[in-house]
């Protein structure tokens, strides 16, 4: 495997020197190198994209625009990363910045198309202990793993996903409902737009994949239950392995379901998920595991997820929220009462279903 080659493009020449010595000396030399490049070279017009041929690149929101006749640009970090990312589709594109991030999303120059993976606060990179587990890393990870694929087509991404043979064709037609329609086109398969795919939509909504507090509440059990080394053992054959897999640990839901119910005997078959795996579990193993406990009344088992808060809570005690833009086939975002009389959520984006018991109990 190659290295991977991390570009920093910053005006500030000593944010320049130090995190470029933070990275180069917080990741292994034998996987990564290191190169800055000061903005004043890109503005001059001195610089030379041809020879960067970067693996990640991470750049500054502030970019000192000088008066100098010199000047070729008017442009910031955002502004430069969409340029950027017509010449380089293949590799993640941070804005690395000391700025406040919400600000910079709800400015005019921010990026509505994608182009941007992420933006990291540099201050949550100074300790050179913990960059290499930092998500940065994992990202510009997954992309080299994604270039190794050389996708040709939509059944080629698929594949890359690693589905699981016993649910394959149950997850394939829920995986074709989130797709977006410039990855169907054979074409004009673009990397940048591979990850987002998988990452903004993929693993950001549950439904087709599960992160361990939706896998624990969907069979009524405490995180830490599902953590046990049996109950991972037990879901092996569920969990994701396919790109970005690095990032957290998911599963797939429909394979969580095959196992279940090859392993629940028939009277707690007939049960809820998040009742009848648990009983079953501890009448044929001994252990009782700890049940899945409302974030709101300390009910259990709990057999949902907050979509504000992400923690376990009753279906009942849930209102449908409309707070993203999940597509239709993942499971539906419901806030938690618990959410709402903390104050942690927009009246507006209530279903109107859900309307008139909101009116009735806030």
């Amino acid at each position: 495997m190659s290295k991977i080659k991390i570009v920093i493009i910053d005006d500030e020449d000593n944010d320049l020197e130090k995190y470029s010595g933070i990275f180069s000396i917080g990741l292994d030399k034998k996987k990564f190198i290191i190169e800055k490049i000061s903005f004043g070279k890109i503005n001059s017009g001195t610089y030379n994209f041809e020879n960067l041929n970067p693996d990640t690149i991470l750049i500054d929101q502030q970019l000192f625009i000088s008066e100098s006749k010199d000047q070729i640009l008017d442009i910031n970090g955002v502004t430069l990363s969409m340029h950027l990312r017509q010449k380089y589709s293949d590799v993640p594109i941070f804005i690395f910045t000391n700025d406040n991030i919400p600000n910079i999303k709800k400015s005019k120059y921010f990026d509505s198309e994608g182009y941007i993976d992420e933006f990291f606060l540099k201050s949550n990179y100074a300790d050179k202990e913990q960059i290499s587990e930092s998500l940065l890393i994992k990202i510009s990870e997954g992309y080299q793993k994604l270039r190794e694929k050389k996708f040709k087509s939509i059944e080629d991404i698929i594949n890359s996903l690693n589905i699981p043979e016993d649910s394959f064709e149950l997850i394939l037609e829920d995986l074709y409902q989130t797709i977006p329609e410039e990855l169907l086109d054979d074409d004009t398969i673009l990397y940048y737009q591979v990850a987002k795919w998988i990452r903004k939509i993929l693993m950001k909504y549950p439904g087709i994949l599960y992160d361990e507090v939706h896998a624990a509440t969907y069979f009524g059990i405490s995180v830490d239950s599902f953590k046990k080394e049996s109950i991972q053992d037990f879901f092996k054959t569920a969990k994701y392995s396919g790109p970005f897999s690095n990032e957290k640990n998911m599963w797939w839901k429909s394979e969580l379901s095959e196992c279940a119910n090859n392993f629940m005997d028939p009277e707690e078959f007939m049960m809820p998920y998040s009742e009848g795996f648990q009983k079953t579990w501890q009448k044929k193993n001994g252990i009782k595991l700890d049940p899945a406990v409302s974030i709101y009344n300390d009910e259990s088992p709990a057999d949902y997820v907050c979509c504000v808060l992400n923690k376990p809570v009753m279906m009942k005690y849930t209102l449908k929220y409309h707070n993203d833009n999940r597509p239709s086939v993942m499971d539906e975002a419901r806030i938690s009462f618990k959410a709402i009389y903390d104050d942690i959520y927009n009246s507006q984006q209530i279903d109107p279903d859900s309307k008139e018991i909101y009116d009735q109990l806030f």
